[in-house]
């Protein structure tokens, strides 16, 4: 029991986050944007963790920063009547997942095939016993336990809750997660004792995380905001200083972001040969975590997260074909 307190106080010493932004709600009036033929709409939530170590207080900030980039994108509004939900640091799971009501099947802006949803959550995550209404899982998951995503009222989100919230899309429509938490990967190729699996499981989903299932995640000290684990950092300048004059696959976000053996220790287990069940826990965690982009479809059917200003790709080929003249008419001369 000592070594799952540990790994479970591991956890919490590395920020945990599940990926999701202003303080807002649907009644606030987000709006599904239609761009390109697809409609865009994204519920985002880091829950802030107030008494806490001071870097948990505020991770609001960090949710407003990484919408404050995805809304430098013409498929992306924030505010009132905008399509980007951001919940206030103060949300419960709840609130969490009844953001998501109105775009699931029979909601009043339900998204339909083509469609993109994305969610985003930043905040703690666990694994083990220690997960709030865990009913265990078993081989071939690494882990014979659940992850949850824990808010801080307390009130938390399982991988079991979260894969049938995304289960409850119209068939056809794109899910792009980001869950940036300490064992986030656990949310993907979980298997239940039930059969009812986890995200992979349900049709056109895309999952980012932080860490694999038995990794936690740390902070990386970069400021403005040092509680931001590496990869929460590169992603928001992504946004901010990718090209904006085409598009921004999601494969190219990932690929501009992802971070791999970040050096905090190098104690790094190999999960291939993990053993079974209880015994697990008797390996150390590790300080070292690998972002991952898990997916069950192929990524050229899936509409980019950054899509330019309509027009803004033809005035750059009519700014290269101007720059081409330039210098045919200077050979000539």
């Amino acid at each position: 029991m000592d070594n799952r307190i540990s790994a479970w106080s591991a956890g919490l010493a590395g920020i945990c986050a599940a990926a999701t932004m202003a303080v807002m709600s649907n009644d606030a009036g987000a709006v599904p944007l239609r761009f390109g033929g697809h409609a865009y709409q994204a519920v985002m939530v880091a829950p802030n963790y107030p008494g806490g170590p001071a870097f948990d207080d505020h991770l609001d900030l960090s949710r407003a920063a990484f919408a404050a980039g995805l809304s430098t994108w013409a498929n992306w509004r924030r505010g009132p009547g905008g399509n980007i939900d951001e919940l206030a640091g103060n949300a419960t799971a709840a609130d969490f997942l009844n953001a998501m009501t109105p775009y699931q099947a029979g909601g009043a802006q339900a998204l339909q095939a083509g469609d993109l949803f994305f969610g985003f959550y930043f905040g703690h995550g666990a694994t083990g016993p220690f997960s709030p209404g865990n009913v265990g899982e078993q081989a071939p998951a690494l882990s014979v336990w659940d992850e949850s995503m824990i808010f801080g009222n307390p009130s938390s989100i399982t991988d079991d809750q979260f894969t049938a919230a995304m289960g409850a899309f119209n068939p056809g429509v794109f899910k792009f997660i980001i869950d940036i938490s300490c064992f986030s990967g656990g949310f993907w190729n979980g298997n239940d004792v039930n059969g009812a699996g986890d995200l992979e499981q349900v049709p056109r989903t895309i999952l980012i995380v932080s860490s694999s299932e038995l990794q936690s995640t740390y902070t990386s000290g970069i400021g403005p905001r040092p509680w931001e684990p590496l990869l929460l950092v590169r992603m928001i300048n992504t946004l901010f200083f990718a090209p904006h004059n085409r598009n921004l696959s999601i494969a190219e976000f990932y690929a501009r972001s992802a971070v791999a053996g970040a050096a905090i220790n190098a104690n790094r287990f190999d999960e291939s040969t993990l053993p079974p069940g209880d015994a697990l826990w008797s390996e150390i965690v590790s300080g070292d975590f690998d972002s991952s982009m898990l997916a069950n479809f192929s990524l050229d059917e899936l509409p980019g997260i950054g899509a330019p200003e309509p027009g803004s790709e033809a005035l750059v080929a009519l700014g290269l074909g101007m720059l081409a003249l330039g210098r045919l008419q200077r050979r000539k001369s």
